[in-house]
């Protein structure tokens, strides 16, 4: 199968790399010191003890790598919008671009919901490039991998396991597509479970990344202080109850999770999150999909969310600021 990923950040590289290794066709997309990097020395992964390398073809431009039959897409939500175009033209007909992204997708208004009053979420794709270059063949994907950058080029997973990346229609529908794909990445050592409801999925991702990630943002500390300081503690259980209500108020049963708090903060990994190491190194932040689509959804549905509210705001702050 022709893939090709759209941003080699430290997951980009190594799905490219999974891929790469089964045998697939795998172009990736990448500019500046990483693109360079990839096209000297290949994507060099540290997993464990072992060091593994792939050469993929690589470009900054999409015009020299041609069709796909699928496109992971591993943009930072914000980088999203200006690059539609381009997802578009590596698309072969009928081929989906999978979001593989954390926080509030670009397509939600687009999937099954219940009825109930819809805030703007333009600010998400704010000119409709995405809508109009990508729409139906959007696929919804949610990854959970713990990598980290160390080098342009060089990827560090730890710990040592195996990407776990779900997939499933916007729609919610079952299709061929996902079942193919599902295929290829479990045949390459990509965990791909099936899912009924990816909307659902990306809830539960948010609802587990922010109940520790954001709190860790504020105190700059790592993820784990949640369980390390029982004041941070109350707040993030009051993040899961909250989340998951605005999740109810979108169609996601997450009911299983604020009973499990206790254990879920019990499992906050001792390294900083990437919302710290973002704000650590002067990067943008992911605030409209992480918080402001959380939060206006809220609002309009009437959700009660106090905690959240609050740490929305001040991470909605320093994220403004590091724009323009």
């Amino acid at each position: 199968m022709r893939i090709a990923v759209f941003g080699a950040g430290a997951v980009g590289s190594h799905l490219a790399l999974r891929l790469g290794f089964a045998g697939h066709d795998v172009a990736v997309v990448a500019r500046g010191a990483q693109r360079e990097a990839i096209a000297r020395n290949g994507i060099v992964l540290h997993y464990g003890e072992e060091r593994l390398r792939f050469a993929p073809r690589v470009s900054d431009t999409v015009t020299d790598l041609g069709t796909h039959d699928a496109v992971l897409v591993t943009l930072k939500a914000y980088a999203q919008p200006a690059a539609a175009r381009s997802i578009a033209a590596l698309l072969a007909p009928g081929a989906p671009a999978i979001f593989v992204q954390n926080g509030t997708p670009w397509w939600l208004p687009l999937s099954p919901s219940p009825a109930g009053p819809w805030p703007d979420l333009g600010f998400l794709d704010p000119e409709g490039e995405l809508r109009w270059h990508i729409g139906s063949s959007a696929m919804g994907g949610v990854v959970t991998s713990a990598n980290s950058l160390m080098a342009p080029g060089i990827i560090h997973a730890d710990p040592p396991r195996p990407p776990r990346l779900v997939i499933g229609e916007i729609d919610g529908r079952a299709s061929e597509r996902v079942a193919r794909l599902r295929e290829v990445f479990i045949d390459t050592g990509i965990q791909s479970p099936q899912a009924d409801d990816i909307v659902g999925e990306i809830w539960r991702k948010l609802v587990l990344n922010l109940s520790a990630s954001s709190l860790a943002l504020l105190t700059e500390r790592h993820s784990s202080v949640v369980r390390e300081d029982p004041a941070i503690g109350a707040l993030s259980r009051a993040l899961i109850a909250e989340i998951c209500a605005i999740a109810a108020s979108c169609g996601a049963d997450l009911s299983d999770l604020p009973p499990r708090a206790d254990a879920l903060l019990a499992q906050a990994p001792d390294r900083e999150p990437s919302l710290l190491q973002d704000r650590r190194a002067g990067r943008m932040l992911e605030v409209d999909s992480l918080f402001r689509a959380p939060l206006a959804l809220a609002r309009a549905r009437e959700v009660h969310t106090p905690v959240f509210s609050v740490i929305a705001a001040l991470a909605m702050a320093l994220g403004d600021g590091r724009r323009g």
